[in-house]
């Protein structure tokens, strides 16, 4: 694993939250959305910010956004005055890394820093929440979707996950010991991610990516790969037609545009505005 290797003919993209793992809903509610309430002071429409960021982050076309950029989407919309939040737009539109690292090393050269220590301090504390909550499960089916995909395909994680948190999940329900790769936030954004491992020599034609949201459908479109799409509340029902409706296809060279339009317009049809 992160030997960034190309082994088989075929590459299989997973993203984590949402995709492989069933973490979306309790890593918001429990999570993402409370302490961005907290951190910000947001006492008064507290319960309308909470559910503002649950309707963007889970159920609208913005799912699965960078957790940095959902955070100043929120702040956009609630607290746009707020002294110091150019200064962190300005680092979300310069940096080509969204995630705690980057973050930290912006700060020490940004003069009105004080929304950028808050949003850090969120994120960190959104991390060791995660990390408290009892168990997250991978949906029913992907480890043995995984198992039989191995046999014809290479396996990559591509999340924007924090690193640490990705590699504790996917190696503790054993997800990682089909993989080749695990990449995070901290190897860049998914589309740079997937534009990486196809530098390894992978035919565009011969590599699918597997997600929840619209930002993997985009990472798929920009690097010209097909795009397997994990519909919400029918995660199940995908995962146990992944291996004869996807990976079949792709290795008899029956993956067409016909079938990919299918996918993208009834994944399209899930998400709200």
């Amino acid at each position: 694993m992160n030997t960034y290797e190309k082994r088989k003919e075929f590459l299989i993209c997973v993203d984590s939250d949402g995709s492989a793992m069933d973490t979306m809903e309790p890593k918001h509610r429990l999570c993402f959305a409370p302490l961005f309430a907290d951190e910000f002071g947001f006492v008064e429409n507290r319960q309308e910010i909470i559910d503002y960021w649950l309707w963007y982050n889970l159920y609208s076309k913005h799912r699965g956004v960078n957790r940095f950029k959902g955070c100043a989407h929120l702040l956009e919309r609630f607290a746009p005055d707020l002294s110091g939040l150019q200064e962190y737009l300005s680092f979300l539109a310069t940096s080509d890394e969204h995630s705690n690292r980057a973050l930290e090393s912006a700060i020490k050269s940004t003069e009105n820093d004080a929304v950028m220590k808050k949003v850090l301090n969120w994120s960190l504390s959104v991390n060791k929440g995660v990390h408290d909550i009892e168990e997250l499960l991978p949906f029913d089916g992907v480890t043995s979707a995984f198992e039989a995909a191995e046999r014809y395909c290479d396996i990559a994680a591509v999340s924007s996950a924090n690193k640490k948190a990705l590699y504790s999940e996917w190696e503790k329900h054993g997800l990682a010991d089909c993989c080749t790769v695990l990449m995070s936030q901290e190897e860049g954004t998914k589309a740079q991610c997937i534009a990486k491992l196809l530098e390894l020599g992978y035919d565009k034609h011969k590599v699918i990516m597997v997600g929840d949201a619209i930002g993997d459908l985009e990472a798929a479109i920009e690097n010209g790969v097909y795009f397997y799409p994990i519909i919400i509340k029918k995660e199940v029902e995908c995962w146990s037609k992944f291996i004869a409706e996807a990976v079949m296809p792709l290795i008899s060279g029956k993956l067409n545009n016909d079938i990919q339009k299918a996918w993208i317009n009834e994944f399209n049809d899930a998400l709200g505005g």
